[in-house]
């Protein structure tokens, strides 16, 4: 990834996804990643990221989410 995309993941996105796991799903996230061993949690965090940044694309590209102008 580029380190645009590296800076947009660590300022924006995963605050983001933070803020919607605290609200909707803080329980079952937390206790899946408390299960975890440290590596598995090292590729849950990369696969996240990737995942992620790969959506947030997926968006801009297709303008999902952005309001109609009219």
């Amino acid at each position: 990834m580029s380190d645009f995309m590296d800076w947009l993941y660590d300022h924006y996105i995963m605050p983001q996804i933070n803020a919607n796991m605290e609200r909707e799903h803080d329980i079952s996230m937390e206790s899946v990643i408390s299960a975890l061993d440290p590596g598995y949690k090292e590729e849950l965090d990369r696969l996240l990221k990737y995942t992620s940044v790969k959506a947030f694309l997926l968006g801009m590209r297709t303008g999902e989410g952005f309001a109609k102008e009219r």
